[in-house]
């Protein structure tokens, strides 16, 4: 009896360590995957090319992101262009009227980059912290799979002993 149940508790463990063994692969990539993300958005924009190396289970965060991030984006350089309206007016109150397009609209694209990097920091700093929490995650799982190893090592030392009091006995 005692070398079934060392038999069924190795098999069970064997298959408890493949199921974390799984389990871990699969954070892996996941933090692999957020990784790539984060380095495709980290400039506030995303190029054709880092649009298409985006893990596809990160597609869909990504172009939301993107909304996000333009309409956000838009919403603060319009805000901030209508509080600087009247220092720009004095400013340019003697400029050509094509020069003063020309600064507004400037001005209008440099407030908007510096809100999509905003946007892409804060992006950032949310997947930061899901990769904290997969990196807990894994390491929590890694001690189990190490738990488990110790205990397997265990039953394989018991084994032999279990089989020798099963051994039928020659007279």
């Amino acid at each position: 009896m005692c070398l079934f149940l060392i038999l069924t508790r190795k098999f069970q463990l064997i298959r408890l360590k493949y199921d974390v063994n799984t389990k871990i692969m699969n954070i892996t990539r996941k933090i692999g995957d957020l990784q790539r993300y984060a380095s495709n958005i980290a400039d506030g924009k995303i190029s054709m090319k880092e649009m298409t190396d985006v893990p596809s289970k990160l597609f869909g965060r990504q172009s939301i992101f993107q909304q996000y991030a333009h309409n956000r984006s838009l919403q603060m350089a319009n805000m901030q262009m209508g509080m600087m309206a009247p220092m720009m007016a004095m400013q340019m109150q003697a400029m050509n009227p094509q020069y003063q397009a020309m600064y507004q609209q400037n001005m209008f694209m440099n407030l908007y980059k510096e809100a999509r990097q905003e946007a892409a920091k804060e992006e950032q700093k949310l997947l930061n912290e899901q990769e904290k929490e997969l990196v807990l995650e894994k390491e929590k799982l890694q001690a189990l799979a190490q738990e488990y190893d110790v205990e397997l090592k265990g039953l394989k030392e018991a084994e032999p002993r279990a089989y020798e009091i099963v051994k039928p006995t020659l007279a």
